[in-house]
């Protein structure tokens, strides 16, 4: 019995989806940060996020800050119409980036990186001020709780 074409596509449809799918993994395995994927952008897309909703937190587990990261105001609302000084950044209790010699050093105004590190961070808007407040931290729990918090969300 002889196969014909439509076997033959079948079997190449199949063969990439293999294909893939073993590429995901070992991307995942190997943990391979896609091009566009940076603290800024995520910070940015977050910040978006919570725009576009008027109210709420969004979190990003496994953001990575890296040592050339400088991360402003301005970064985080870039392309949108939010005022610089409606931005606070914030270091969560008990995360390594308070002090001048851990991984991040945040302030209000910044995030400066000295070592590869792997954060959480939480974005949320007061409603009555549109105070937006970006939260970073080691885990998801914390920075949730001290973003709640901070925004009158609990």
């Amino acid at each position: 019995m002889k196969r014909g074409q439509a076997f033959d596509t079948m079997m190449l449809v199949i063969s990439v989806i293999v294909a893939v799918a073993i590429l995901a993994i070992l991307l995942n395995f190997l943990n391979v940060k896609l091009p566009g994927s940076d603290a800024k952008s995520d910070i940015n897309s977050l910040m978006s996020k919570v725009h576009s909703a008027g109210y709420g937190l969004e979190l990003k587990d496994k953001v990575v800050f890296s040592t050339t990261d400088a991360i402003y105001r301005a970064d985080a609302i870039k392309g949108l119409p939010i005022s610089i000084d409606n931005v606070d950044f914030a270091c969560v209790s008990g995360s390594p980036c308070s002090a001048e010699s851990d991984p991040l050093t945040v302030s209000s105004s910044s995030i400066v990186g000295h070592q590869s590190i792997e954060m959480v961070v939480g974005v949320c808007v007061k409603s009555e001020s549109g105070k937006y407040v970006v939260a970073v931290g080691q885990s998801v729990g914390p920075v949730r709780e001290y973003a709640s918090s901070s925004c009158g969300l609990s």
